[in-house]
């Protein structure tokens, strides 16, 4: 995108060092297909509406399961690696180079 406002917003950044994100949570992503949670008992999508509390207990179940086999996780932390390196490109008006 090359409009003034991310032109502008690429120098404020800037000044400041650049882009951190200093909560992620990449082990997770990804893991909202049915599945993954609740050994597959509970659909995500349409239970988004249960507690913050019920959320956090039902993480234990997310690392029990299939998105913590070695080849699982790196699948996805490969993934969204990608995509968040794609998402700078593209805020920078750079190609996207990684697939």
């Amino acid at each position: 995108m090359n409009t003034s406002f991310y032109s502008s917003l690429r120098g404020e950044v800037s000044k400041f060092g650049g882009y951190h994100n200093a909560h992620l949570h990449l082990d997770r992503a990804y893991t909202l297909d049915n599945g993954f949670v609740d050994s597959g008992k509970l659909q995500v999508l349409e239970n988004s509406h249960i507690s913050l509390q019920k959320k956090h207990a039902l993480i234990a179940t997310v690392h029990e399961g299939p998105a913590y086999s070695e080849d699982n996780l790196r699948k996805r932390l490969q993934l969204v690696t990608n995509d968040l390196i794609n998402k700078i490109l593209t805020i920078f008006g750079v190609a996207k180079v990684i697939p």
